[in-house]
């Protein structure tokens, strides 16, 4: 007889096979990520989500020539629930540019990890990752495109990976999803998924000196932003490279850096900030990131980063953004 838990586990499977399905003529989008979630759905409570507003500023030598609200939208789900000294996280980050705001540049990313950890120490992750691959890595690159007014269709890079003891298992493919608009971003996640699983994607595994886990790349965020000291740092290995992210925490007795957000949401007064680098290990390149979150929270109020080098993008809380349904956990 199946115990409660694994017919759950078999259960939710199932209802991703039949999502799927309606899309995808049947074929079954499973993925290590899922696995996880299904094999410890019944520990998962109804998650904790947040919606984001995009706003974009471009420079130039350092120096801001345009800015532009409401130029896309984001999303975080954050799960997690413990049961005999077990703890299962997944978390979901994902977002994309509006082509109507932004002169038809297209810009979209989603990173859905799953984590188990035991007896506080981790013991499995997976992840399903992809973002758009369209060489518009200048400024003169973009503004070409822009001029072109052409709409080739969508290219993502997408990466799978298991991280177990000693050893991490990846699969990497590029994929191309034609445009059918209008599509949601839950859309077009469901539709990478699906593509990705028909590619000839390759595979590569890694071995680790030792017995450990590498940490995942939202894993090693979370840490920063729990750890209770003010520096912290954490190797971790995303799409079989390995990285290291540096995080600064200072408290801030005001909300004033969150701009106009603050106004918007009634921050808090008290805000965490964390300013983050992540370094390249193999070449030494580096990017910088900052997380704006409220004292004792995970859910972050501000997010900003650099998709490309003249490029930076704030995600600000904003409630009047929706959650894709079907992305919530436990559904």
């Amino acid at each position: 007889m199946l115990s409660r838990r694994k017919f759950l586990g078999v259960l939710a499977r199932a209802l991703w096979a039949a999502s799927a399905g309606r899309a995808s003529g049947g074929r079954d989008p499973e993925l290590r990520v899922d696995d996880l979630v299904a094999e410890n759905c019944a520990l998962l409570p109804r998650a904790t989500q947040q919606g984001y507003r995009a706003d974009a500023a471009i420079s130039v030598a350092g120096l801001p020539i345009f800015s532009r609200k409401g130029v896309g939208s984001a999303f975080l789900i954050l799960s997690e629930a413990s049961h005999n000294e077990r703890t299962i996280s997944t978390l979901h980050l994902a977002g994309g540019s509006r082509p109507e705001r932004t002169h038809g540049l297209e810009y979209f990313g989603s990173i859905k990890e799953a984590i188990v950890e035991q007896s506080s120490y981790l013991a499995e992750a997976a992840y399903f990752s992809f973002v758009t691959t369209r060489p518009e890595e200048s400024l003169e690159d973009a503004r070409r495109r822009i001029l072109s007014n052409s709409r080739p269709p969508e290219a993502f890079v997408a990466v799978e990976a298991a991280h177990s003891a000693g050893r991490v298992r990846n699969r990497r493919a590029s994929v191309v999803v034609p445009h059918r608009r209008p599509v949601t971003l839950n859309d077009l996640i469901l539709q990478v998924r699906i593509k990705f699983l028909e590619a000839n994607a390759v595979a590569r595994e890694v071995d680790l000196i030792g017995n450990t886990v590498a940490p995942t790349f939202l894993y090693a965020v979370l840490c920063a932003a729990r750890s209770p000291q003010r520096r912290f740092e954490c190797p971790y290995i995303h799409n079989t490279r390995s990285y290291r992210l540096d995080c600064e925490k200072t408290l801030e007795r005001d909300a004033a850096s969150l701009g106009e957000l603050a106004r918007l949401i009634q921050a808090p007064e008290r805000v965490m900030r964390l300013n983050c680098r992540v370094r390249d290990l193999e070449n030494g390149r580096a990017s910088t990131f900052r997380i704006w979150l409220p004292e004792q929270s995970d859910v972050p109020l501000r997010i900003d980063f650099h998709p490309r080098p003249y490029l930076r993008v704030s995600l600000g809380l904003d409630p009047a953004v929706e959650v894709p349904v079907q992305m919530e956990e436990g559904q």
